[in-house]
């Protein structure tokens, strides 16, 4: 019993002080930066909550892995900070998102022509 609590303490201990490391070294925890606009819902499509909604594109400004970390997609409302995410499998060097907008759903297509539909009702219900 002895014995297993002194090993939780060393794992405990060890993640404790490797996260005091990265956050010495990086100057805090991994942070999303700010969402950036990629389209809004066009006067033509409008939905029965009556609000407007977005697709924010947000990028991690640092990466717990060798290779640059997951782009995310945002549909929602409030600034990209709420919605529904997805993963983006194309970087920013790949080119730009593009929207297509309809009464039921909105389809989101990366610039290696991979495309994702969310359907209203997973955007329109608020949280």
């Amino acid at each position: 019993m002895v014995w297993a609590a002194a090993i939780v303490a060393v794992i405990v201990g060890a993640f404790v002080i490797g996260w005091v490391l990265v956050v010495a070294v990086t100057g805090g925890p991994p942070e999303w930066d700010d969402s950036s606009l990629v389209c809004t819902q066009p006067a033509t499509v409008t939905y029965e909550s009556g609000s407007s909604y977005s697709v924010f594109v947000r990028t991690p400004t640092l990466s717990m892995s060798l290779s640059q970390g997951p782009r995310r997609a945002v549909v929602g409302r409030a600034g990209g900070e709420y919605g529904v995410f997805l993963d983006l499998l194309s970087t920013s060097a790949d080119g730009p998102v593009v929207c297509h907008w309809e009464a039921d759903a909105v389809e989101i297509v990366e610039p290696n022509g991979v495309s994702h539909r969310v359907p209203a009702t997973e955007f329109t219900g608020g949280r």
